[in-house]
């Protein structure tokens, strides 16, 4: 659950933070890693608690994926927030990672906030860079998630198609506060998919709820050279909630710098109301394609 802060003042650090500038000021050393030293309005802050999800980026080889752990407090303030600190670990049959401070610069801060800086909730991050190749070949079973308050341990199960981490019971501590992130354009943000190179999906996304395309996507893809991603996937399970969202490979590269742009029309049944009576009629909605986001 995210706990919002409200706009903090340093007068008012103690209610929106819960604790005083001097309780959040340097664990180990007085000084961050630039050498500017730790004083009442630039101090670390330890999350109270941390959400995680597997995440896509454009930048990143396949086999590649991120490891996106946010704070869950959500904080609007002049105020800037460093990223979190963290250190990774290999140790035989599982990755440890240490969860650290993140610094809030309350420096300089404007008289009239309102008026002088953007107050949007801003949410102190950290990601973390990983590879399927490196995870199977070091035979990492499990993920272990630790900050002082204690250690939460992931098992991990890792294929050719997917890498999946779900909580161990039994081997957490309940204090630690490390849970899947609440996303909704992903129904297991835990769960990432290593998709072959080409792949592109193809929605309807203003057909209607009502409208169900499958069939049609299908025709439309297989005319353009489109092939399943399932013929070689056959376990996929997509991402999103979305009925009309439909994976397949792009063999010939014809798509490879797809953003979401119209590929064609297929036509659907609709009725067409009158005054004395409906007619059955047809309807053309675009079809989109783009190749796999943050969250698919």
């Amino acid at each position: 659950m995210r706990h919002k802060i409200a706009l903090c003042t340093l007068a008012a650090l103690t209610l929106c933070f819960g604790f005083s500038p001097s309780q959040a000021q340097v664990q180990n050393s007085p000084y961050d890693s630039s050498g500017e030293p730790f004083t009442s309005k630039y101090f670390k802050r330890t999350p109270s608690s941390v959400s995680m999800s597997l995440q896509r980026r454009a930048d990143l080889p396949i086999g590649f994926f991120v490891l996106h752990i946010t704070a869950s407090e959500e904080i609007s303030s002049c105020a800037k927030y460093g990223k979190m600190a963290d250190q990774l670990e290999f140790k035989e049959g599982f990755v440890e990672i240490n969860i650290g401070d993140y610094t809030v610069d309350m420096r300089d801060l404007p008289q009239y906030a309102h008026y002088q800086c953007d107050t949007k909730p801003q949410q102190p991050y950290t990601d973390i860079v990983l590879n399927k190749d490196l995870l199977r070949d070091k035979k990492i079973e499990r993920i272990r998630f630790r900050k002082p308050s204690g250690i939460e341990s992931y098992k991990v199960t890792i294929n050719d198609s997917f890498i999946l981490l779900t909580p161990e019971v039994g081997k957490s501590s309940t204090c630690l506060g490390c849970k899947p992130a609440k996303n909704a354009n992903s129904s297991n943000p835990l769960r990432f998919w290593f998709y072959p190179e080409g792949t592109v999906i193809l929605s309807a996304d203003n057909a209607g709820k009502d409208l169900v395309l499958s069939e049609q996507i299908k025709t439309l893809a297989e005319s353009r050279g489109l092939v399943p991603l399932t013929s070689v996937m056959p376990h996929h399970v997509p991402p999103r909630s979305t009925q009309d969202a439909l994976y397949f490979i792009d063999k010939k590269g014809e798509f490879s710098e797809a953003k979401g742009e119209l590929l064609d029309y297929v036509q659907v049944d609709t009725m067409k109301f009158g005054l004395e009576a409906d007619e059955p009629a047809k309807k053309d909605v675009g079809v989109f394609i783009r190749k796999p986001g943050q969250y698919d």
